[in-house]
């Protein structure tokens, strides 16, 4: 499992944060991510009614990535793209995710606190 893209994205998706951890073709992470966000809209919309899982899974494969998604209680969507070079395990997925969200959660309070 090889990250290569991060990015977090506000409630209007608008991209809070998105790094790339591949020099060549950055760009191109910008708009996988950002295709992405219509696949989110449709899982949310779906599960809108009932309790929403905040794992969304597998967004959208493509040739060399597979695209994961999660989205927060305040609908902050975290999107995780990675190589397509080895099987990959949702239980390990949502582990990242995990991780990031704490990561995210708890700069976003510490900063709101440090002032």
């Amino acid at each position: 499992m090889r990250i290569v893209c991060v990015a977090v994205v506000g409630k209007s998706n608008n991209p809070l944060y998105i790094k790339s951890f591949e020099t060549q073709d950055t760009m191109k992470f910008h708009y996988i991510v950002h295709s992405s966000l219509d696949v989110v809209d449709e899982r949310t919309k779906k599960t809108s009614q009932g309790t929403a899982e905040m794992y969304l899974g597998l967004l959208c494969p493509t040739e060399d990535y597979k695209v994961y998604g999660y989205i927060t209680n305040t609908k902050i969507k975290l999107i995780v793209v990675m190589l397509d070079d080895m099987e990959v395990k949702d239980a390990d997925v949502k582990s990242v995710f995990s991780d990031t969200f704490l990561t995210f959660f708890f700069i976003i309070h510490y900063d709101s606190f440090k002032e």
